[in-house]
């Protein structure tokens, strides 16, 4: 039997997302957790929100990190935190609550009556619309107004790690990592061929979160960029931010790379002793994105894989000119290789298509208003890989 892997190339507009405590909240902020080694991770949730039926916003803007230990809630009867949690104590611990039977901040309120620092609610497994790793905003309905402690949502695939070291009688540790000097963008690719190196490929840019209520500052951002050979060269940028102000800072000038190998940035600001590290790679003929890491949980499930008949799709963005370009090379990376590689030339079929994002030349993705579909785009090239 012939088996086809497809995998969809098309121009799609990749942002970077990043999640806050609460969505009102000025800070991006990352769940981690931090021990036993089997859960240690970072997770992606859903946070305290609003709208337009439930307007009002509900639990603190997280603005500094906040750590704990997890575990379970219980009530007289149950994990789903509805009425008063008795067992255990849960005093400056993130209280671990089942999602069901009553609302999200009503959950909150209990974890927060038993004197818990936070709210973990965990998706349950009762609606076939949601797989492992849906995620939701959580409406604040009753009690909200009462809520001071962050709250979160997490897929039940997260719970699942989570609720497996605490069966096994581990200690569960986390962390709301709270950032104000963030996401450093030094390449659009990682992995860029050499000749494609040119004038504008470096943007470099980073974003930064004024965290006080009242003043603005003038923030100093310094990216010290170091080749594979050892030399390094120096970008610099500046802006002034407002207060609870997000701010994105572009360095001034390029950096245009002349060796094969990987090159490292180290960032700075003066307004804290924040640093982050980022870097990208400039090779003979590849491109890649993710860091080259193939080992992330992007995109279906293995059961979500099958189901689709073997297509995998995923898009990458090409801006090109008024004069057009031609798409001579495209590359993919296989992660699970050794389990579906065959002998049979018939078999392992990777078909790999190329759209036309903006087929009617209007600057704008061709995607229908009430939702993004590679069916909304043009199919323009088809190639095959054994």
């Amino acid at each position: 039997m012939r088996v086809t892997f497809t995998f969809l190339f098309s121009l799609l507009v990749l942002t970077s997302m990043n999640a806050q405590i609460n969505s009102a909240s000025a800070f991006p902020a990352d769940f981690n957790v931090t021990s036993p080694a089997s859960a240690v991770g970072t997770y992606d949730y859903g946070t305290q929100t609003t709208n337009e039926d439930a307007p009002d916003e509900w639990g603190p803007r997280l603005n500094e990190d906040l750590s704990g230990e997890i575990v379970w809630a219980y009530t007289d009867t149950d994990s789903l935190g509805c009425t008063a949690i008795v067992s255990p104590d849960v005093t400056g611990k993130f209280a671990l609550i089942r999602r069901g039977v009553c609302g999200f901040s009503e959950k909150a309120y209990w974890a927060q009556e038993a004197g818990a620092t936070a709210c973990i609610i965990v998706n349950h497994f009762d609606d076939p619309a949601q797989d492992g790793n849906t995620l939701v905003g959580m409406l604040g309905i009753d009690s909200a107004q009462l809520i001071t402690i962050p709250a979160i949502f997490i897929s039940r695939n997260t719970g699942e790690i989570i609720d497996a070291a605490l069966s096994a009688g581990e200690t569960v540790n986390a962390t709301f990592d709270v950032k104000s000097f963030y996401d450093p963008v030094s390449s659009y690719s990682y992995h860029t061929p050499i000749t494609e190196l040119e004038e504008g490929f470096n943007q470099f840019r980073i974003n930064y979160v004024n965290p006080s209520e009242t003043d603005a500052v003038d923030v100093a951002v310094e990216a010290v960029i170091t080749a594979p050979g050892g030399s390094t060269e120096t970008l610099v940028g500046s802006s002034n931010v407002a207060p609870l102000s997000d701010s994105v800072i572009i360095l001034e000038g390029t950096y245009i790379p002349t060796e094969l190998g990987t090159y490292t940035v180290n960032w700075t600001n003066d307004q804290s002793e924040e640093s982050i590290s980022s870097g990208f790679a400039v090779t003979e003929y590849t491109y890649a994105v993710d860091n080259g890491d193939l080992s992330t949980s992007v995109g279906p499930s293995d059961e979500q894989f099958a189901e689709a008949n073997f297509v995998y799709e995923v898009g990458g963005i090409a801006l090109i000119g008024t004069e057009g370009a031609i798409a001579t090379h495209a590359s993919f990376g296989i992660s699970n290789a050794s389990e579906i590689i065959t002998d049979d030339p018939d078999e392992g079929i990777i078909n790999i298509f190329l759209y036309d994002g903006d087929a009617n030349n209007d600057n704008t993705i061709d995607f229908a208003a009430t939702g993004a579909s590679f069916a909304d785009l043009t199919p323009v090239a088809l190639g095959s890989y054994t």
